[in-house]
C-alpha cells in the first residue's frame, strides 16, 4: 500500500510533497494559502482542507481543467491530504533505480520519445528491492548491480486500460560496472540504452518528466526547480 512520503532526515531540508497529475504538481503543503494576485489563481489555483472532501473536490477541479499548470492543498497536516488523494485512486506499486558506474555516468533509457530511468511494477511476492533490481536488469541488461540505499518515493496519476490509477515509484540508488553491451527491452518500447555522461543531463533532462526530475534532485545531480515553474509532461 502506498504511503505518504517519510519526513526528511535531519539536517536535510523539507521538500515539499507533491503527487503529478497527467504531468502537473499538485503541491501539498501545511498552512494556509498565502495572499497571492490573481494570475496566480489562474493557473496555479489553492485551496485549503479541512476534511478528506476538501481534498476530493479540488482533485476533480485539476482533473477536469487542463488550463490548471499546478494546484497546491494547504492545510493541518499535508500527510493528511496525501492519504485522501491515495483512497480517490486506484494504486499500483512500483521500483526503479538511479544506476551510477565508475566513471560517475548515469543508465538512461529512452522510451516513446522520452528520456527515463529503468523501472516496473512490483510483482507478487516480491519485495521493493528485488523489483528494482528486476527491472533495471530486465530493461537495460545490465550485469553486477549493487543496491546502494534508498532515494525516494514518487507518486503520479495517469490513465491505463482501467481508467485513472495512482502509481508509487520507490527509487534506489545503485551502482554498476562500466558494461558496455547493454540490451534495450523492446517489448516494452524502449529504444536506445545509454550511460550518461554529467554534460548530458541538461538536455535529455528537458525530454523527461518531471517525477524523473525529481529523481536527480534528490540524488543531488540537478537543482531543485521553484515549485511553481515545473515544466509539465506526460506521466512517467
Amino acid at each position: 500500500m502506498a504511503k505518504p512520503p517519510a519526513p526528511s532526515k535531519p539536517g536535510k531540508p523539507q521538500r515539499t510533497l507533491r503527487i503529478y497529475i497527467d504531468g502537473r504538481p499538485v503541491y501539498l503543503r501545511k498552512g494556509r494559502r498565502p495572499d497571492a494576485d490573481a494570475a496566480w489563481h489562474l493557473e496555479h489555483p489553492a485551496v485549503f482542507y479541512e476534511r478528506r472532501g476538501d481534498v476530493h473536490r479540488a482533485l476533480w477541479l485539476m482533473e477536469r481543467d487542463q488550463h490548471f499548470r499546478s494546484l497546491t492543498i494547504f492545510g493541518k497536516d499535508p500527510a493528511e491530504a496525501a492519504k485522501a488523494i491515495f483512497k480517490a485512486y486506484r494504486r499500483i506499486e512500483a521500483a526503479g533505480g538511479l544506476v551510477r558506474n565508475p566513471k560517475g555516468r548515469i543508465l538512461m533509457i529512452h522510451r516513446r520519445g522520452f528520456w527515463d530511468l529503468p523501472k516496473g511494477k512490483v510483482d507478487p511476492g516480491e519485495t521493493l528491492q528485488q523489483a528494482a533490481l528486476r527491472e533495471v536488469e530486465e530493461e537495460t541488461g545490465v550485469q553486477g548491480l549493487r543496491l546502494e540505499g534508498e532515494l525516494l518515493d514518487t507518486f503520479h496519476v495517469y490513465s491505463d486500460k482501467k481508467g485513472r490509477v495512482l502509481k508509487r515509484t520507490a527509487w534506489y540508488r545503485m551502482e554498476a560496472p562500466a558494461q558496455k553491451k547493454l540490451v534495450p527491452q523492446a517489448n516494452e518500447g524502449i529504444d536506445v540504452v545509454e550511460w550518461t555522461k554529467p554534460e548530458q543531463l541538461k538536455q535529455r533532462l528537458s525530454q523527461t518528466f518531471p517525477n524523473i526530475r525529481d529523481v536527480f534532485v534528490e540524488a543531488g545531480l540537478w537543482p531543485e526547480a521553484p515549485d511553481l515553474d515545473l515544466p509539465g509532461s506526460p506521466a512517467s
